[in-house]
């Protein structure tokens, strides 16, 4: 399956839209654009299919982004998680939805599932969640014991 998800946080999403295409080779695997390129001609009808679902979720892709571009420029960083095939939709063409070299995208820092709105709403929670370690020295176990000594007097 080819597909794309896309959401405006917060994680209730204020906009979103998910795109599924049968665009993948069923057990043989990868798409239908990846074999063509390749060099085999492939003439089934279910090759017809996968290629013209291929460009229909390019086609869906690049509107909907486009029509979502004042939040794309007032967004402080873009996230994104894409193959290289989709992410040739998003950011080559003619008029890109958007720009590589802008310093606002970057990419999703750990894997992610199949793009589902569900999936959008873990990672932007994922995102916008601070991990933090609290290592112990030496003086701070000092004053953890002293901490404790004075609540036990108390």
């Amino acid at each position: 399956q080819g597909g794309i998800a896309a959401a405006v946080p917060p994680a209730s999403a204020v906009a979103h839209k998910t795109f599924h295409r049968y665009v993948v080779r069923a057990k043989a695997g990868g798409r239908q654009s990846t074999k063509d390129g390749a060099g085999k001609s492939i003439k089934s009808a279910g090759s017809s299919i996968r290629r013209a679902n291929e460009r229909a979720l390019e086609l869906e892709v690049v509107a909907t982004l486009t029509s979502w571009r004042d939040m794309i420029k007032s967004a402080a960083l873009i996230f994104i998680s894409a193959s290289q095939t989709d992410a040739r939709t998003l950011f080559d063409g003619k008029t890109p939805p958007l720009v590589k070299d802008d310093p606002r995208v970057r990419r999703v820092p750990f894997m992610t599932q199949r793009p589902t709105l569900n999936e959008t709403r873990r990672v932007v929670a994922r995102l916008s969640t601070v991990n933090y370690k609290v290592v112990a020295t030496d003086s701070s176990e000092s004053v953890a014991t002293a901490v404790a000594a004075a609540g036990a007097g108390a």
